[in-house]
């Protein structure tokens, strides 16, 4: 177990390739294909409501974005840090379907002012990692990359998923409360990102937040599902 620095990345060989990270490759991979799995059961549950649309859209952005995070990972001896950046857009991307879902559920007159805050929000965190990609060198450290997705996930969590989770749960429907402990779940990222907690070379720090983003994605899920029934 390493705490305060990376182990060194593992490098394996594949037809031909020199690949970094099999690791994290497969840890995406997984979470990429059970977002996808997730966005057809949410489209078999035939709810053609904003809140479920905007479900079936963030699992298929999610899965989408750590597909790609994956193949960045794996082909950074071509790619370079380059290769991370659609991965980076693509969960900002995710994040404002998750947001639109959850505001869906608004009153009207509150619902029209939030969604165009959720409007601006993805414009300028965008428009922040764009300048990120231009202006800052990544080459020595791409962990300045992950801010602004980081910041914006924060924020659409902690409002989105934490407060109007645990208030829905109050006067919706107690399906909610899935939302709300996906928060809760996650917590223990940050710390584990920012202290660099890795148990082996082959489970570090990302794989470890991995598993718990597989938990949040199935508390999500579950906790569609649920207000689906009722």
């Amino acid at each position: 177990m390493r705490v305060g620095s990376d182990f060194e990345k593992i490098d394996f060989t594949f037809c031909g390739l020199d690949l970094l990270e099999p690791n994290s490759l497969i840890g995406n991979t997984i979470l990429f294909i059970l977002a996808l799995i997730i966005s057809r059961k949410v489209q078999n549950l035939s709810l053609a409501t904003p809140f479920f649309s905007y479900w079936r859209l963030f699992f298929i952005a999610f899965g989408c974005s750590f597909f790609i995070g994956g193949l960045g990972h794996g082909f950074y001896n071509y790619w370079g840090v380059v290769g991370k950046y659609p991965g980076w857009i693509a969960s900002i991307i995710a994040l404002y379907f998750m947001e639109r879902a959850m505001l869906s559920l608004l009153e009207e007159h509150r619902q029209n002012f939030f969604v165009l805050l959720s409007k601006m929000k993805l414009i300028i965190f965008v428009v922040a990692e764009l300048f990120v990609f231009a202006f800052l060198d990544l080459k020595v450290n791409p962990q300045l990359g992950l801010l602004i997705p980081s910041i914006a996930s924060a924020m659409g969590f902690l409002t989105c998923l934490g407060y109007l989770g645990w208030r829905y749960a109050r006067d919706i429907n107690s399906s909610f409360r899935f939302f709300y402990w996906s928060v809760i779940v996650l917590i223990p990222s940050a710390f584990i990102q920012g202290m660099k907690i890795s148990i082996a070379p082959w489970f570090d720090r990302s794989d470890l937040s991995h598993l718990l983003l597989l938990v949040v994605v199935l508390l999500h899920w579950k906790g569609v599902r649920e207000y689906a029934k009722s």
